[in-house]
């Protein structure tokens, strides 16, 4: 048996002289490595600094959007979508400033009821991010960040 530092158990056994492999027994929740209730869209060159850098996660971030009502300023839990960022770049090093758009999904109310889309672009570094000039402009503010876990 072994214990996570954020309290998962495991266990593993051997069978035949051959160990099994890891399995998650009981799984701690996940804490935020940055929560906001309100949701953000950083302003132009605007940073959002997670608690723990992508090099010490274990896979990477999922970032947590949900979707935003501007005309009230209210965050809405509706349109849930994550999107993950990957530990490494695709440079296969640490992130260190490479842009990364991410494409986003909502639901327009109108007579035709049609989804539309917005995207989010960022600059990714090993321990933040850094919005893009259109990430809280015109439509782009129907989606909001909202939290990033650790993958």
């Amino acid at each position: 048996f072994a214990m996570s530092s954020a309290g998962s158990v495991y266990s593993n056994y051997r069978n035949g002289g051959v160990w099994q492999g890891w399995k998650v027994l009981s799984d701690a929740l996940p804490a935020p490595l940055f929560k906001s209730d309100a949701g953000v869209f950083p302003p132009a060159n605007g940073t959002v600094t997670p608690s723990k850098p992508l090099s010490q996660c274990q896979h990477g971030w999922q970032l947590v959007f949900t979707g935003y009502n501007d005309s009230t300023s209210t965050p809405r839990d509706l349109y849930t979508q994550t999107f993950n960022i990957p530990k490494q770049s695709y440079k296969a090093a640490n992130w260190n400033g490479e842009s990364m758009t991410i494409p986003l999904a909502y639901q327009y109310v109108n007579e035709s009821d049609e989804t539309r889309f917005c995207q989010k672009t960022f600059a990714v570094y090993d321990d933040h991010l850094v919005a893009g000039s259109t990430t809280n402009v015109g439509k782009q503010r129907n989606m909001v960040l909202r939290a990033i876990y650790e993958y």
